[in-house]
């Protein structure tokens, strides 16, 4: 979190897709090499939005990667063709996320490539999602909060970009 010296307005900046800091394990579990991992990521849009706390507004950044864990989804909306093991009845295995391969765990990167060289286990899966995902939805809970509990309201602006399409015009 990037806060201001003092809030001034009742929005909230949060960029939760331009993360780039890899783990270890998620690189050697993947079979796609780091640039092409770096397609799901909403690029420098951190950086885009990086001047709001001079404004007034806190930035909340994910550090970590969308591809990794994606806080923009239920915490658990995970595809069943990507673990060795039964999921939970609790899992939501039904969304069209899901079936896109886009799930808080992404079985593929924005191009339609699947990621993983092997089949997860749900426990692996869970603690990305109390390392990473439950922190990140904490952290937003409270500014909500908080500036809820200032300002009477909160505005939540949650910055992302799209890739291009097509070649020149």
């Amino acid at each position: 979190i990037e806060r201001p010296q003092r809030q001034t307005i009742p929005f909230i900046f949060t960029s939760g897709h331009s993360g780039n800091v890899y783990p270890a394990d998620f690189i050697a579990a993947s079979r796609l090499d780091p640039l092409t991992l770096r397609k799901s990521e909403d690029a420098f849009v951190d950086e885009l939005f990086d001047a709001a706390p001079s404004q007034g507004a806190p930035l909340l950044r994910a550090t970590f990667p969308r591809a990794w864990v994606d806080p923009n989804r239920e915490a658990w909306e995970l595809d069943p063709r990507m673990f060795e093991d039964r999921l939970p009845s609790f899992v939501n295995t039904k969304s069209a996320r899901v079936f896109a391969g886009l799930g808080t765990v992404a079985r593929v990167v924005a191009n339609g490539e699947e990621i993983y060289n092997r089949k997860l286990t749900f426990d692996e899966v869970a603690k990305r999602i109390e390392w990473a995902y439950e922190p990140y939805h904490a952290a937003l809970r409270a500014l909500i909060d908080e500036t809820c509990k200032n300002f009477g309201h909160c505005i939540v602006i949650d910055c992302h970009s799209m890739p291009s399409v097509g070649g020149p015009m």
